[in-house]
This record gives C-alpha cells, structure tokens and sequence, in this order.
C-alpha cells in the first residue's frame, strides 16, 4: 500500500487551516457584533478606565463563543 501525500497529508492539513481561518473571523464578527450591543465602549472601559469588571465579561464571551465554535467545528 502506497502512501498517497494528497488523501493523507495534504487535505488534513487544508482542514485544519480552513476551519481554523473560518473559525477566527467567527470570533471576531461575534465580538465586533457583542461590541455594539453593548452601551458603552468596551475599549475604552478597559484600556482607558481599567474596568477590570468589563475585561472580566468580555473574556467570558470570548471563552464562550470560542466554546460554541470548537463544538460546531468539531461536529
């Protein structure tokens, strides 16, 4: 049995960087959306005001989306 680099090497490897890509601006359309939902700037809560408060909840949606993400990616 020959090893065929196309089925066994490459197109795994293609997988795993398209969902990562497609799962990397599913991140970031979700935080830019979360973002303008939110009635304050979360930049400027965090970075200027250093509201650890606010970093608090935007690392849960990040944890969390990411979350949704890795389950939809895995299925």
């Amino acid at each position: 049995a020959l090893i065929d680099p196309m089925a066994d090497i490459v197109r795994p490897i293609v997988s795993i960087v398209a969902v990562g890509a497609v799962s990397i601006v599913m991140l970031i359309i979700a935080l830019r959306v979360i973002g303008k939902a939110l009635p304050f700037d979360v930049h400027h809560e965090i970075e200027e005001d250093h509201n650890t408060a606010a970093a608090i909840v935007m690392a849960s949606v990040v944890i969390g989306v990411a979350l949704v993400i890795a389950a939809v990616a895995r299925a």
